[in-house]
């Protein structure tokens, strides 16, 4: 399998963005096995990989925050597919989950948006609910290092968009790691 790869970012909120493969190949059928077949499994992998191939600068000391499901789409398929491994991945790395954005308002699932239609997603549409006490003191501790969790990135907006709903929150360093991406070749950790 290819190197990790840079992916897109979009604004100012996310500091650095790594998507531990390029959505193609295994990768894509990984993806697709665990969004649409129920193959839950495939998170523990899909966790193994990042653990393996992202920066380990990325994970220390790290709040991982899943990003949230369209609550359509978490009611069709009984989970959300982030939220799975964001636990195996802090299982397997000795981390923290804090699930504590979600999906306000309206907007419909990006699956199957055009580009055009995804960068329209508005800025109000995830927000952070009150986490548990634990996760509000990390969230609040300026050393933490505040790394979202998805499992693709096609245009970076949704995770743009849940970094600066914790930006509002904390001084901490918002990041974010994918398993797959869609915008970059093979290469390193973007970040600004």
């Amino acid at each position: 399998m290819p190197a990790g790869c840079p992916a897109a970012r979009r604004g100012p909120a996310l500091a650095t963005h790594f998507a531990a493969l390029p959505m193609a190949g295994p990768a894509r059928e990984l993806v697709h096995a665990l969004k649409y077949g129920g193959a839950v499994v495939a998170a523990r992998e899909m966790a193994r990989l990042i653990a393996a191939r992202a920066p380990r600068e990325m994970l220390e000391r790290a709040l991982l925050v899943p990003v949230p499901a369209h609550p359509r789409r978490r009611r069709e398929r009984g989970y959300n597919q982030s939220a799975l491994i964001a636990h195996e991945l802090a299982a397997i790395v000795g981390l923290r989950v804090a699930d504590c954005l979600v999906r306000a308002g309206a907007a419909a699932p990006q699956t199957g948006q055009s580009r055009g239609r995804r960068l329209e997603l508005d800025p109000s549409a995830i927000v952070v609910r009150p986490p548990s006490a634990a996760a509000a003191k990390s969230l609040a501790a300026r050393e933490t290092n505040v790394l979202l969790l998805d499992d693709v990135s096609t245009t970076g907006v949704t995770l743009e968009i849940c970094a600066s709903a914790i930006g509002k929150r904390t001084a901490a360093r918002v990041g974010a790691v994918t398993f797959a991406g869609t915008s970059a070749a093979p290469g390193t950790a973007h970040g600004h």
